[in-house]
């Protein structure tokens, strides 16, 4: 994972990804969001800083989430988004906030809040790692007001069956129970998904 991180990344893979990066940014600054999130892991921290400090220049206002494990750290966040700065020469806040832990509530507050919230020079963190919520408790995702056409691959949708890890790996940062779907439960979620992907089609 070291081709990755800080400059290993930059002199070994940045050139390859930067099209791919520049074209999303594109497609997605074109629509003006208010709001952008994203998933972050050490491995993709910093094309996606480069993809939010992009997307910023063109769409200014846009208020960038992330979460993941690699929001986990605060401190390391802040770290990691100094060094991007320093090395691009902008002292722009590329991520505004930071989910931890669970992010459904979290999120559904922060979206709720982000509007009225004062602005802030640093990342604001939402969330805490003390919940294991019951998978089988989530209500289905509902794709109602979802524009799926907007996505390459408009007849599916993502669904996820576990969360937490299998192996227990001493590295992880703050170790989760692993939990899954009940197998009842996750037949009912894909029939639901399958017909929200053949509404789209």
């Amino acid at each position: 994972t070291e081709y990755w991180v800080e400059e290993q990344y930059w002199e070994h893979i940045h050139e390859s990804l930067k099209p791919v990066i520049d074209r999303h940014v594109a497609v997605i600054a074109k629509r003006r969001p208010n709001i952008v999130g994203l998933s972050v892991y050490w491995t993709n921290l910093q094309p996606s800083m480069y993809f939010v400090h992009q997307l910023k220049l063109q769409c200014p206002d846009v208020t960038v989430v992330v979460g993941g494990p690699g929001a986990f750290d605060e401190n390391k966040l802040s770290h990691e988004q100094r060094w991007y700065g320093k090395q691009n020469n902008t002292d722009m806040l590329l991520f505004d906030y930071a989910v931890t832990g669970e992010g459904e509530q979290e999120l559904l507050t922060l979206m709720e809040n982000y509007r009225s919230a004062p602005k802030s020079t640093a990342t604001q963190i939402y969330g805490g790692f003390k919940g294991n919520l019951d998978l089988n408790k989530l209500p289905f995702p509902d794709y109602d007001d979802y524009d799926l056409s907007w996505y390459d691959y408009s007849d599916g949708v993502s669904l996820e069956t576990s969360r937490g890890c299998v192996a227990k790996c001493t590295f992880y940062q703050r170790p989760a129970v692993r939990r899954v779907l009940d197998a009842l439960f996750t037949v009912e979620e894909l029939a639901q998904a399958d017909g929200a992907a053949g509404r789209a089609g």
